[in-house]
């Protein structure tokens, strides 16, 4: 994942992909409130698009209602990814009186060795019920359906949030001379090039592959490869691009030692941050999924490696 910067450029499709991997959520049956079964709709799992995208299987869809303003009402679907290999592609809503219908388009792999065996999936999709009508409405996916009523009592209530840790750890690469600190605590995962961070290890898929509640910061580097700022930039706004994004905010920073980096905020199927710089000439990459409260935290204390 670390040694092909293109693929860092297009954040979202592997977010998703690499949270296939992620152990479905267990269901808890406090405070839930009962909602109809699954039941077929006329999508046909499996269906092939013009453009080579197939229809995921879906098993499940139910709707959780949360606490917030607005209320949030996500839908969570429990699929299947049709090989090892394949990641979801693309992810298309549309909402008409009182039905929502979602569908999961996937990319099969295409080496024999994918084909082993297929892949359970579990994400979740945003309804913006901002200003719609009381009533019963309907949720279709690929195939599986239900029904909830709105407006109604939460069926799930947040977590609450655990004090933010105090001390720090660091990570260093000396091969590309950086080092960054971050909480205790926090789990890292390292590769190569790059590294991923964790505060926890999570439990279930959310927007963008990664819960609101867990922070994922990937480290991103290609040491092959020289770069200035502007044409990292430049880079990482077409990779953006080819993936329908939006770059919703963008300023310069000045790191350690005078060190520039630009900081961008994302929209696609979820919302990211990514902060990009040059160290050594080699370009540097830090993208924030999920919980993004923390980030600006870490990806400050980013530095080069004193001799």
């Amino acid at each position: 994942m670390f040694h092909s910067f293109k693929t860092q450029l297009v954040v979202v499709v592997l977010a998703l992909a690499l949270a296939a991997c992620v152990p479905a959520l267990a269901e808890s049956g406090t405070g839930s409130a009962t909602l109809p079964a699954a039941a077929p709709t006329s999508v046909a799992a499996g269906t092939s698009t013009s453009d080579g995208l197939r229809v995921m299987p879906v098993h499940d869809v139910h709707v959780e209602i949360g606490v917030g303003s607005p209320i949030p009402v996500d839908a969570f679907i429990s699929a299947e990814l049709p090989d090892i290999c394949a990641q979801l592609a693309e992810v298309k809503q549309r909402q008409e009186n009182f039905e929502f219908e979602i569908t999961l388009l996937v990319k099969s792999g295409t080496k024999g060795e994918c084909m082993r065996d297929t892949l359970p999936f579990r994400m979740y999709v945003p309804l913006n019920m901002v200003s719609l009508p009381e009533g019963t409405y309907m949720v279709k996916v690929n195939g599986a359906s239900t029904t909830f009523q709105w407006p109604s009592a939460p069926t799930n209530t947040p977590e609450p949030i655990n004090p933010a840790p105090i001390n720090t750890q660091t990570y260093r690469s000396t091969t590309l001379g950086f080092e960054v600190d971050y909480p205790s605590g926090w789990l890292l995962e390292s590769s190569g090039d790059g590294a991923i961070l964790w505060s926890k290890r999570p439990d279930r898929v959310g927007v963008g592959g990664v819960p609101a509640d867990v922070a994922k910061i990937d480290f991103a580097s290609e040491s092959g490869s020289t770069l200035t700022l502007d044409e990292l930039v430049a880079r990482q706004k077409m990779g953006v691009a080819e993936v329908n994004g939006k770059i919703l905010s963008e300023e310069e920073w000045t790191l350690a030692g005078g060190l520039r980096a630009v900081r961008m905020t994302v929209s696609a199927v979820g919302d990211n941050v990514t902060l990009l710089t040059i160290i050594n000439g080699h370009p540097v990459v830090l993208t924030g999924f999920g919980d993004l409260s923390r980030f600006d935290e870490v990806a400050r204390t980013l530095r080069p490696i004193q001799p």
